[in-house]
């Protein structure tokens, strides 16, 4: 069982990671070449499949992004800069690689 929760931190981990690429690509690849009114197909698939879970992944991390002021707007409707994106995302990334190792040297011992 441990082997199986190493092995799905560090699948999980990398799917997080290819996101944060896609959404990257997608935001300054794409969406400045589109121009103001892109395609609604397309504008439709980027929140909900890009924008939608980066901003669930923001949620837990939304007080150290305050303090490290990469929040966009004050009030309820907030979002991170682009560097907060970079730092969630990383954050994720490395906390679940670093628990898939702890788990695997876990599973190791015993």
């Amino acid at each position: 069982m441990a082997r199986f929760i190493a092995r799905f931190t560090r699948y999980l981990s990398i799917v997080i990671a290819g996101h944060g690429v896609l959404l990257a690509l997608f935001a300054f690849g794409i969406a400045p070449r589109l121009g103001d009114d892109p395609p609604e197909v397309l504008a439709s698939f980027a929140f909900f499949v890009l924008y939608v879970p980066a901003s669930a992944l923001t949620m837990p991390l939304n007080p150290i992004l305050w303090r490290l002021h990469l929040i966009e707007a004050p009030g309820w409707f907030t979002w991170p800069k682009p560097l907060g994106y970079v730092f969630v995302y990383a954050v994720w990334s490395v906390g679940l690689l670093v628990l898939s190792l702890l788990v695997s040297r876990a599973a190791a011992r015993n």
